[in-house]
């Protein structure tokens, strides 16, 4: 009888070794399964490291172009107005103001 119970006790610590090998490769597949939904995650979303371009205000413009007049480029900036189309700030299309805004801080550079 002592032989058959030893048996049966040595089944049943292999059944728990057997266990706890099972529950390991179960935590290192869920382990895999995060890592592997994390980087589908991230794969999916949008890059952040962009930052959203700001348009350009009138103002911006403007401040920019009074500083350019009063160090004396008054005619360069007339120019540049033209270059846009207008004959005045308020008549350049708000699409123009960073290209604008861009070439008259350039006057003075060159």
């Amino acid at each position: 009888m002592s032989n058959k119970y030893n048996l049966l006790m040595d089944a049943a610590r292999l059944m728990h070794s057997l266990a706890d090998v099972l529950a390991a490769i179960a935590d290192t597949y869920a382990d895999v399964k995060l890592v592997a939904d994390a980087e589908v995650i991230e794969a999916a979303e949008p890059s952040k490291s962009l930052p959203e371009k700001k348009a350009v205000s009138l103002e911006q413009v403007r401040g920019v172009l009074a500083q350019k007049t009063q160090l004396g480029f008054t005619k360069d900036v007339k120019t540049l107005l033209t270059k846009y189309g207008a004959s005045k700030l308020s008549d350049v299309a708000p699409e123009h103001y960073e290209a604008l805004m861009r070439d008259a801080e350039e006057l003075g550079n060159e």
